[in-house]
């Protein structure tokens, strides 16, 4: 659980417990595909725009061989992005 999220679930906006880890989004991408196509590796920085465009050229099949540009778990991306809506609404959650 974030700290904001624990903020959001308290009665007066206080952190009543330490969340047990800190999880960070990280872009694992394999090279040799990226060298078999010809593509540019993945940069920091870049915008999910971004990843979206570079996954469009990865998507394909070729030689019997379906490559995904890009995979991902939904549910983690909902609970450790800290751009994401929260999974409670304070003003309707009953603890304020």
């Amino acid at each position: 659980m974030t700290v904001s999220r624990s903020k959001n679930i308290s009665r007066k906006g206080g952190i009543y417990g330490l969340p047990p880890s800190m999880d960070t989004l990280v872009l694992y991408y394999n090279k040799d595909i990226f060298d078999k196509f010809g593509i540019s590796y993945p940069r920091n920085g870049m915008t999910w725009d971004e990843v979206y465009d570079l996954a469009k050229k990865l998507n394909r099949t070729e030689d019997g061989i379906s490559y995904r540009g890009f995979g991902m778990a939904a549910g983690a991306m909902f609970t450790v992005n800290p751009l994401s809506l929260q999974p409670v609404e304070p003003n309707r959650s009953g603890f304020r």
